[in-house]
């Protein structure tokens, strides 16, 4: 079945069910997390280069 079609036709309670995770998991691994971890990457890419 089309992903879209059954987004579309799910339940208001289905939908509030599967998004639950996903926001979860958006607050988790948010744009700052993901900017330290990329400092500390590079970071670490320069120290092992010299």
């Amino acid at each position: 079945k089309d992903p879209i079609e059954a987004a579309l036709n799910q339940t208001p309670d289905e939908g509030r069910r599967r998004m639950r995770p996903l926001r979860r998991q958006v607050l988790a691994h948010d744009v700052d997390l993901w900017a330290r971890s990329f400092l500390v990457a590079l970071a670490d890419t320069k120290t092992d280069n010299g």
